[in-house]
């Protein structure tokens, strides 16, 4: 098979535009799945205290809020962070030489928030989606034990 300069020259250019429509819709992907927001259908007091009283069955979890060092906003909207830490999943990670990078992202972190309009939104890392990317022990983790446990356990507060 004989391939001229045009044909080269078309492919090269569709090859080229195939990747930058492809690295587009990556970023467009990752910018709107990455940090997960729910509107909350309570208050903010009452958000901060459901989230506040969750109780984990199985004793693993352990749930506390934390001094937020973000600045208050100039609007005054609240914001409340939380952090969610499981020891036996961190140790597993902590175990792996090569996932404890993950180190930077554990304890998970949960943010309660207020906008200017005083609607409540609750803020998550997508840890599914991060244990996809990471691999290895991050993904046999995150996407397959903390996910659902931290879905049952906020079902009905703000999921």
């Amino acid at each position: 098979m004989k391939f001229d300069r045009k044909s080269t020259a078309y492919f090269i250019a569709g090859f080229i535009w195939g990747a930058v429509v492809l690295f587009i819709v990556c970023i467009a992907f990752l910018r709107s799945n990455f940090i997960l927001e729910y509107p909350s259908r309570l208050n903010f007091d009452e958000t901060v205290k459901a989230i506040s009283s969750v109780k984990d069955p199985k004793m693993m979890w352990m749930l506390r809020p934390v001094k937020c060092v973000v600045p208050e906003t100039s609007k005054g909207c609240r914001i409340q962070v939380f952090q969610l830490c499981n020891l036996e999943y961190a140790s597993a990670l902590m175990e792996d030489e090569k996932s404890r990078k993950v180190a930077s992202v554990i304890p998970c972190t949960l943010a309660v928030y207020e906008k200017a309009d005083k609607s409540v939104w609750v803020a998550r890392l997508n840890v599914s989606l991060m244990g996809y990317l990471l691999g290895g022990t991050a993904e046999q983790i995150f996407p397959y034990k903390v996910a659902p446990e931290q879905q049952a356990m906020f079902t009905g507060i703000f999921l």
